[in-house]
């Protein structure tokens, strides 16, 4: 892949993919349809591991593992930091990354619970190249949605996974065709919500609230089921 007037282009289809969840299984699914090569897969998610049981891909516990040298990186839902050593020592061409926010705001974690929290009207999700700064590189695609009344962090994030890999497949699309072009992010415009980042009380509900921001708060922190974040 060759980078030149802020474009990219792609040169033999060569990858591997850390990540987890259903939406990498997808990814995957797009790279094989792309015919990409995928060297290898990182990740410990019982889903992922399955589509790669099923098609023959090699699984790797972490990036220490990982042999080859001078290909794409893709990471689709991945908590691991990408060292630049680590993109360096093995020639990475380009590194790529799904977030789940329109960077350059709601970088870090849980990125829809403070966008439903902070009462914003509409999210997204970004494509973006790995930098030295977390959730700092240069975008290569992105797309807005509206946040409906009543929905919650399961549901925004049910939209971002669907709008993340519909963006994905538009992009292996740009790679073929040589048109995608890469945009700088405003990091002057840059929020950032970090590990140590939590709800006012804790999260803990203040009945002295009203019910709007009770609700609010509830919506924000309701991932599906049992699972609170």
């Amino acid at each position: 892949m060759v980078k030149k007037n802020n474009q990219i282009s792609c040169g033999d289809k060569r990858c591997v993919v850390i990540g987890t969840t259903s939406m990498c299984a997808s990814i995957l699914k797009l790279l094989y349809e792309s015919s990409w090569s995928v060297l290898c897969v990182v990740s410990k998610d019982e889903i992922v591991l399955g589509y790669c049981n099923k098609h023959n891909i090699k699984i790797l516990n972490c990036l220490n593992e990982i042999e080859n040298n001078d290909f794409v990186l893709f990471s689709v839902i991945n908590y691991t930091i990408i060292s630049e050593s680590f993109l360096k020592s093995h020639k990475v061409r380009f590194a790529i990354n799904y977030h789940d926010s329109l960077l350059p705001k709601y970088g870090g974690l849980n990125s829809t619970t403070w966008a439903i929290y902070n009462k914003e009207l509409t999210h997204g999700v970004s494509w973006h190249l790995i930098s030295e700064k977390v959730d700092e590189g240069e975008i290569l695609m992105q797309s807005s949605f509206p946040i409906v009344p009543n929905e919650t962090a399961f549901s925004l994030n049910l939209k971002c996974a669907a709008e993340g890999v519909r963006l994905f497949n538009l992009l292996l699309e740009s790679f073929e065709s040589e048109s995608l072009v890469l945009k700088k992010q405003h990091t002057s415009e840059k929020t950032y919500f970090g590990r140590g980042y939590i709800p006012k009380n804790y999260g803990i509900i203040d009945f002295k609230d009203d019910f709007e921001t009770i609700d609010r708060l509830h919506r924000s922190l309701f991932f599906g089921g049992e699972k609170y974040n």
